[in-house]
């Protein structure tokens, strides 16, 4: 008899994961198809969300829509994703923001580079396969850091030899 209370306990409790995971992924989903995908252009079947179309304010627009990307981050923390998970979505929220700046320029990068859509994906795949998305994660932050420390001895070395040019 307590065996079977147990055993009707533990299919209880997933069945309430499954819920809050089922939950999770429709707001995963709708977060990215409102911000990247909402909008389609006929005939080129070029989509895009209110990402680019509240990015065309100036000062605020960009902003705006950075505040309203975190919420995947949330959803990420919330779902218990490692710290490299969070740096490869955070990174895709960051260069978003920073091309996006850009006026119109930044907008039409926002249209094609889809960073809510890149981060559902890597979130859902988290959710699907924990340890394969980290491990690629983790290959991504071994590759940024990488490409990080090459473009700064670029520079130190690129200003040692002005430097030595000039004197």
């Amino acid at each position: 008899m307590q065996a079977l209370k147990v055993t009707e306990l533990h299919h209880g409790k997933e069945r309430i994961e499954n819920k809050i995971h089922e939950a999770r992924i429709e707001r995963i989903e709708k977060t990215a198809r409102w911000t990247d995908d909402v909008f389609e252009v006929p005939g080129l079947g070029i989509k895009f969300g209110w990402d680019a179309v509240v990015g065309l304010i100036p000062g605020v627009g960009d902003f705006v829509m950075t505040l309203a990307s975190f919420h995947l981050l949330i959803e990420a923390i919330m779902a218990n994703a490692p710290k490299s998970v969070l740096f490869r979505m955070g990174t895709n929220v960051l260069i978003e923001a920073i091309v996006g700046a850009v006026p119109l320029l930044g907008d039409v990068f926002d249209v094609f580079w889809k960073a809510n859509r890149r981060n559902a994906r890597i979130l859902k795949s988290f959710l699907a396969e924990p340890v394969k998305t980290e491990r690629r994660s983790r290959t991504f932050v071994a590759l940024f850091v990488t490409g990080m420390v090459l473009l700064l001895a670029a520079v130190v070395y690129g200003c040692v030899r002005l430097v030595m040019w000039i004197f």
